[in-house]
């Protein structure tokens, strides 16, 4: 980050993934990857999150790994992606699973959001307070991309379960790692070991 779409300029191969989302984030002598989409499906998967319809907040290349990330579960929609501009629009992935809507990102405030409601930010910390208002009180699950500082504007003040982006940190570099490596193991269990002893690393350094 920012440059997650510089890598289609190199003439390697790119995995199926990282072409449906336009974003890579992954470069090996093997090809182009996308770990940020494998990486939030192992956190919601590990976090039992269930949801009915989500809210994106940001239209970048994260956004776009989020919605590819989306197809993998089973849920009605919308999804509604909340944005400064509408000059991205276009690079967004359509899906053949849930409808998307696009909105301007001062809507947000407005947002009739439900328990059953996830909201994903993959806005910068410093750039939150445009929307804290529609986050106030909030009740349902809220999936943090920023990871530092932490707690985030907005984390502090959503009522419900708060994500931060260190699982999905963790997550990703799983995926990495194999990658890197050529090695196969069980990426849930090493996810799981890493994030433990991150968390546990992090608390005695408070």
């Amino acid at each position: 980050m920012p440059l997650k779409e510089i890598g289609f300029s190199l003439g390697l191969s790119i995995d199926s993934s990282a072409l449906a989302s336009r974003s890579i984030n992954t470069i090996t002598p093997s090809g182009c990857f996308n770990t940020d989409i494998s990486g939030l499906v192992r956190v919601i998967n590990a976090q039992s999150i269930e949801f009915e319809s989500v809210s994106i907040l940001g239209s970048g290349a994260t956004a776009r790994s989020i919605l590819i990330a989306l197809e993998a579960f089973d849920f009605p929609g919308p999804v509604t992606i909340y944005r400064r501009n509408e000059s991205r629009d276009e690079l967004l992935p359509k899906s053949g699973r849930f409808a998307i809507e696009t909105r301007s990102l001062v809507d947000f405030a407005s947002a009739d959001l439900k328990e059953d409601h996830l909201v994903v930010s993959t806005l910068p910390s410093t750039n939150q307070g445009v929307v804290s208002e529609g986050l106030r009180g909030f009740k349902g699950t809220f999936v943090d991309f920023s990871y530092a500082p932490w707690p985030s504007t907005l984390a502090k003040i959503v009522s419900g379960t708060v994500i931060s982006g260190l699982p999905i940190l963790v997550s990703q570099a799983v995926d990495q790692a194999a990658l890197f490596s050529g090695l196969e193991f069980d990426r849930d269990d090493v996810y799981r070991e890493i994030l433990s002893s991150t968390v546990r690393s992090m608390a005695a350094t408070e």
